[in-house]
């Protein structure tokens, strides 16, 4: 609708909805030359094309796209927004997501396992162990984002600095996920009643001060059991910084003493604060 270019590693619009061949021009479709003899001569070795491994040669065949599709956009003019480099500055193959939310940058990279299990149970692939995630073993990257600001590590709750610059470790199968921020917020402050009758209502309020853009509140509510049920967890998007999350309790709610944390997804901060469940009114 606005004008541009679309690529494609086949002819789009080849084939009617009965997947029938089209026996006639594609209006608007241009075909690169260069690209299209490049993806036709991948020869992956052998008579036949004929490998090692299947795995191996899976790998081969998408490094090679992965060049065709980049000369082609670079051709077009397109440039890449993040660029994600070993310890050798090569570029990585990985998903690199860039989102921005008003003035808050989301940024994550994953590179898949190659056929290994996604929790890197497969201690053949590099940086996991048997059955577990080995980061430490993982290769290293360095993540160069087009916005420079107050990052913060999602996952591992960390702040990493004032930056445009992500140098860390990326295992298969394991997903990087941060947040780069305007201005550094202050930890979350948590509000709510001191006891409540089963029955009743309560309200919890929170806030991150010091924060610019949209952000994110996660909230549990941990019975006397120490259980957090699904029915009382929340996520808040917020637009000023704060927030708040109002529930009804039950008229047979275990009574005792509960617990409400709050985290601030954006920046890892966390503050929990007891409240009391009493038994219900009289009816």
């Amino acid at each position: 609708a606005r004008g541009g270019k679309v690529l494609a590693d086949e002819a789009p619009g080849a084939y009617d909805e009965a997947g029938v061949k089209i026996d006639r021009a594609v209006p608007g479709v241009e075909m690169l030359g260069e690209a299209i003899a490049d993806y036709t001569s991948i020869d992956l070795g052998g008579a036949a094309g004929e490998t090692a491994s299947v795995k191996s040669a899976a790998v081969e065949e998408a490094k090679r796209l992965r060049g065709i599709v980049s000369k082609a956009l670079a051709a077009a003019g397109v440039t890449p927004v993040v660029s994600v480099v070993g310890a050798d500055g090569a570029e990585v193959a990985c998903d690199a997501p860039l989102r921005r939310d008003g003035d808050t940058t989301l940024f994550a990279m994953h590179v898949d396992t190659f056929g290994s299990s996604n929790n890197g149970s497969d201690s053949k692939v590099k940086g996991t162990d048997t059955g577990r995630f080995n980061l430490e073993k993982a290769p290293k990257v360095v993540a160069h984002l087009p916005v420079k600001g107050h990052v913060y590590d999602v996952r591992a709750r960390r702040y990493v600095g004032y930056t445009d610059t992500i140098t860390t470790t990326l295992a298969p199968g394991y997903t990087r996920m941060y947040s780069v921020l305007k201005t550094q917020p202050e930890p979350v402050t948590v509000e709510c009643p001191g006891s409540v009758k089963a029955g009743e209502p309560i309200r919890i309020s929170f806030a991150a001060a010091n924060t610019v853009g949209p952000q994110v509140f996660n909230v549990r509510i941990v019975d006397p059991s120490g259980k957090a049920p699904w029915r009382f967890r929340k996520n808040v998007r917020s637009v000023d910084g704060r927030g708040e999350y109002v529930f009804e309790t039950a008229f047979n709610e275990t009574p005792g003493e509960w617990r409400a944390v709050v985290t601030h997804v954006n920046t890892g901060s966390s503050r929990e604060v007891r409240f009391t469940v009493g038994s219900a009114p009289a009816l």
